[in-house]
C-alpha cells in the first residue's frame, strides 16, 4: 500500500512536469516550422488562416472571383434582351393576380384547420384557443378581423406564420373565418 501511495505522489508530482514539456514542445516545434519555413512574414501571417479552414474554404474563395465575372457580362445580355423582358414580366404579373383573384372552395377554411390549425387548436397547445371554444376565442375576436388575420398569417407569440409553404394569405384568413365562425 506505501508503494502505490509513493507511486501516486511521484505522478503527480510528474505530471506538471510533464504538461510544461509538452507544451513546451509543441511551442518549440511550431517555432521551429514557422522560422524554417523561408516564407516572408507576409506569407507566414496569411498561413494561419488557410490551415485554420479546410482546403474545401480555399476553392469557394476562388469561385466568387469567378462569379463576379459572370454578372459583368451578365448585364449586356439583359441590355440586349431587355425589351422582351417586360413582356415576359407583364405576362407574369397579369398571371399571379388571376391566380391571387381565384376564388377560394367554400371549404378551404376548414380543409386548412384540419391540414395544419388543428395540431394545436383541437387541444390548445401553446396556449391556442381551443377550437369552438367561445371563452377562448372571445378575447382575441374583441381584438378584431384583422389582426387575427395578420397575427395567423406572419405569426404571433408561439405561433408560426402560416402564410407560408404554399399556404397563401387568403387561405390562412379563410381558416381564421372558420374557426371564429365556430367560436361564436
Amino acid at each position: 500500500m506505501l508503494k502505490r501511495s509513493k507511486q501516486s505522489s511521484n505522478k503527480k508530482s510528474l505530471a506538471p512536469l510533464n504538461k510544461a514539456t509538452l507544451l513546451l514542445a509543441g511551442i518549440l516545434t511550431l517555432g521551429l516550422t514557422v522560422g524554417c519555413s523561408g516564407e516572408s512574414k507576409s506569407d507566414t501571417a496569411a498561413e494561419p488562416s488557410v490551415s485554420e479552414s479546410a482546403p474545401a474554404t480555399t476553392e469557394p474563395v476562388t469561385e466568387p472571383a469567378t462569379e463576379t465575372a459572370e454578372p459583368e457580362v451578365a448585364p449586356e445580355e439583359e441590355v440586349v434582351a431587355e425589351p422582351e423582358q417586360p413582356e415576359a414580366a407583364t405576362e407574369s404579373a397579369e398571371s399571379e393576380p388571376a391566380a391571387a383573384a381565384a376564388p377560394l372552395a367554400a371549404d378551404a377554411g376548414a380543409k386548412l384547420y384540419e391540414a395544419k390549425c388543428k395540431l394545436c387548436h383541437e387541444k390548445g397547445l401553446l396556449n391556442a384557443p381551443k377550437f369552438a371554444n367561445p371563452e377562448d376565442w372571445a378575447p382575441r375576436i374583441a381584438k378584431g378581423k384583422e389582426t387575427l388575420y395578420k397575427h395567423s398569417a406572419e405569426g404571433f407569440n408561439a405561433m408560426p406564420a402560416q402564410a407560408a409553404d404554399g399556404v397563401t394569405v387568403e387561405q390562412v384568413h379563410a381558416a381564421v373565418d372558420y374557426m371564429v365562425d365556430n367560436a361564436s
